[in-house]
């Protein structure tokens, strides 16, 4: 048996799925490039902070003082999993400062000592706080389920002049 409303009943149902298909495709369209906007301009703002020595102050005592940090072995990465480091307990950094340390290691020291490579500690910094604009752009997206106030609350996030510090200085990190 065929009916008669059957036929136009399943075109508006494949229509009606055409257009919802093409409403989502703009809308990923447009979260990609809000993401995509959102990583360009927090490269542009932060990339000249990769290019910055070592900072004579914490730098000096958090990591280029550190033996575990300065001359690091794989070892010295999991170290701090299991022993404070000057009475704090912070394993997830001091493991990426050794990590970024192992990477990093240069074979001649520089005027504080350090056997390091600060570009690699930078840019790492970098590349993280691009995950984090990219992490609150996300959240507030599915929060807000609007793109553009979520992408202007992200891009506030990124070039807030209070980010400039824990990006720029490596012992913030």
């Amino acid at each position: 048996r065929h009916n008669a409303a059957s036929p136009s009943a399943s075109a508006m149902t494949s229509s009606s799925i055409h257009a919802a298909g093409r409403v989502v495709g703009k809308k990923d369209t447009a979260r990609k490039a809000a993401f995509c906007l959102l990583g360009i301009v927090v490269l542009a703002v932060y990339l000249p902070a990769v290019f910055n020595e070592f900072v004579d102050w914490d730098d000096l005592s958090l990591i280029i003082q550190n033996p575990r940090f300065n001359h690091p072995t794989w070892q010295s990465v999991g170290y701090y999993f299991t022993h404070p480091f000057q009475n704090l307990y912070m394993p997830v950094t001091c493991a990426l400062w050794a990590g970024l340390g192992k990477i990093g290691s240069i074979e001649t020291s520089d005027a504080l000592g350090a056997r390091l490579n600060p570009y690699v500690f930078h840019l790492a910094s970098v590349l993280l706080h691009t995950i984090a604009t990219a992490a609150v752009f996300a959240i507030l997206c599915r929060t807000t389920k609007k793109i553009w106030p979520s992408l202007a609350g992200a891009m506030l996030f990124a070039v807030h002049p209070l980010q400039v510090e824990s990006v720029a200085f490596v012992g913030a990190m």
